[in-house]
């Protein structure tokens, strides 16, 4: 997933907020997609940075 998906998921959010207020219910539901796709982008990014384990028990 690229971050500019992210990035135009956001503009959409900002969109919807300003068109239909903060909480309609199309602003919130692109709020949770957006939600999504960082989680998404977090755990890739755990998963190519993963932490050495310590050698010692």
């Amino acid at each position: 997933m690229a971050l500019n998906e992210i990035e135009n998921y956001r503009q959409k959010l900002f969109e919807a907020a300003k068109e239909y207020g903060m909480n309609s219910s199309e602003t919130v539901r692109r709020s949770q997609e957006l939600d999504l796709l960082i989680i998404e982008q977090i755990k890739q990014q755990l998963k190519q940075h993963r932490p050495l384990q310590s050698a010692v028990n």
